[in-house]
């Protein structure tokens, strides 16, 4: 069992990339659960422990990773749906837009549009990203 906890210990350095999460977004979310997953995984197989614990290990393993899958789909849905509120919300200020002409006196204006053009363009990319993640995995788990 030593030897089990000398490659835990090996694979959770704390110095490993793979352990620090610094994004937020779904697809890091996903990324960073699988690696998780995979690691314990490469772990529990390299200890080839020789007990009866070896079969419950990896039943709970399977389970912890399925458990892991559907948190990554409730995590895109509910990113989607973060981002179509997003979008709500910079639409609406977008409509300022109808209030302007192109000769204003303050030309910060049109810069303040455009960046709220290029903040609705980058929701909606996460927004589809995670929305095309929903409709893989729904293909990948019918299959």
């Amino acid at each position: 069992m030593s030897e089990f906890l000398e490659l835990v210990n090996r694979h959770t350095d704390p110095h490993h990339t793979d352990l620090h999460h610094t994004g937020n977004t779904a697809e890091e979310t996903a990324t960073h659960s699988a690696a998780i997953v995979a690691r314990l995984a490469d772990m529990l197989r390299q200890a080839q422990l020789e007990c009866m614990c070896e079969t419950q290990l990896q039943e709970t393993l399977t389970h912890f990773a399925a458990l892991e899958q559907r948190r990554a789909t409730d995590t895109h849905f509910l990113n989607a749906r973060d981002r179509r509120e997003q979008i709500e919300t910079m639409l609406y200020f977008l409509n300022d837009l109808d209030e302007l002409g192109p000769a204003e006196q303050d030309r910060s204006v049109y810069a303040d549009i455009a960046l709220l053009f290029e903040d609705i363009a980058r929701a909606a990319h996460e927004g589809a990203y995670s929305m095309w993640q929903l409709a893989q995995r729904t293909t990948r788990e019918t299959a």
